[in-house]
């Protein structure tokens, strides 16, 4: 697996563009500052302000404001400025200047998680085993181990219906860690057990207080990779410390639970391959009371689906890039906000639809683009 990793170490797009560059004259960095809103005058923008140690300043721009704020606060920083749909605004009582589809089309991947328990002695790591003085030793003086690793040491791309014929376009990607996760214990309920009893049920505990990270296992992630859901952000209120809404309507369109669930009964067919025997796989308990007898039916699995779906934080969409006579684009080809001078956005909010696979290096690509108009403009 690919990952953003240098030297046995996670090195983020700050490390990798912004620290070696930190000593130039013509770059300032503030650290824990709220954008508030853009200032645009005659439909151009012409500055910012920012909130910084509780006092608010604005800076003028010579040439062009750039949002880079992410899939979430990048259309919350555009619809306090009055770029969004007029109609949201004008409840919020933001003069509108641009009446633009800004926080529609919030699309993000999201996956069930299944986990089976192997043999002792399997080869296999358990979260114990990682975190442990050894493997801390390794990682700080050798920069080897598991520390080193993200989690994720494999992956696959699938379709629902288990082809193999290339040239049909995966709808699934299987996601594959080495150990064995907890599952969230946190909620006093869920899915008809009892916080304390689902955990030993669902992946197979002989008693509530075993040790799940000191077991050997594989815990594995089908992640629908084209969802036909998409959600939305909203102003919560035009306080810019106010977090916007976020409407994900996950599994809003039934398709998508549709294909998780072949992405699940894939999932159970690899695990009793020949190839998998040696490990002797139990599957966890996937069987959800009063619904089903039959743990892997459509139907079971499809209420497994709606309780234990969750999100991969891969959010996009939100600004999205379109052709110039698209109504439901928000920037064009060239990232610049439609009908406003001076403003572009940079970042995964601008995808039109969700790649097929990790966001990560996507992202990066579309910085490197808008870094090369910006300088050949």
């Amino acid at each position: 697996m690919q990952a953003t990793i240098n030297q046995g170490k996670r090195c983020s797009t700050s490390k990798a563009f912004l620290t070696p560059a930190r000593k130039r004259k013509n770059l300032t960095v503030k650290t824990n500052a709220l954008v508030t809103k853009i200032d645009i005058v005659d439909k151009k923008a012409v500055g910012v302000y920012f909130q910084h140690h509780g006092k608010e300043y604005m800076v003028k721009v010579e040439r062009e404001v750039i949002v880079s704020a992410g899939t979430v606060a990048s259309p919350q920083i555009l619809m306090l400025s009055g770029i969004g749909p007029k109609e949201h605004l004008k409840q919020h009582g933001i003069d509108y200047i641009a009446d633009l589809p800004v926080g529609k089309n919030l699309q993000d991947h999201v996956f069930a998680m299944m986990s089976a328990r192997c043999k002792p002695g399997s080869g296999l790591s358990t979260l114990k085993s990682a975190g442990s003085l050894l493997s801390k030793m390794k990682y700080i003086f050798l920069k080897k181990g598991p520390l080193t690793s993200n989690g994720l040491e494999a992956t696959a791309f699938i379709t629902e219906e288990g082809t193999k014929d290339t040239s049909v376009v995966p709808d699934i990607q299987i996601m594959y860690l080495p150990f064995l996760i907890p599952m969230d214990t946190t909620k006093e309920e869920m899915a008809g057990f009892k916080s304390k009893e689902l955990q030993r049920c669902f992946l197979g505990l002989d008693s509530i207080t075993e040790d799940v990270t000191d077991i050997e296992g594989v815990t594995l992630l089908p992640v629908l990779l084209h969802p036909k859901s998409q959600g939305e952000i909203r102003l919560r209120s035009t306080d810019p410390e106010d977090h916007p809404v976020i409407n994900p309507s996950f599994l809003d369109d039934p398709s998508d639970t549709d294909v998780l669930v072949k992405g699940l009964q894939q999932l159970r067919k690899l695990m009793e391959t020949e190839a998998m025997r040696p490990f002797e796989f139990k599957l966890q308990n996937m069987q959800i009371p009063g619904v089903s007898n039959d743990e892997n039916s459509d139907e079971n699995l499809a209420e497994y689906v709606r309780h234990f779906t969750t999100c991969v934080y891969h959010c996009v969409g939100t600004c999205k890039m379109g052709a110039k006579d698209d109504p439901t684009a928000v920037v064009g080809p060239d990232l610049r906000v439609n009908g406003i001078d001076g403003l572009r956005v940079i970042d995964a909010s601008i995808m039109p639809t969700i790649t097929s696979g990790n966001t990560n290096a996507p992202t990066i690509m579309i910085a490197e683009k808008g870094v090369d108009m910006i300088i050949n403009q």
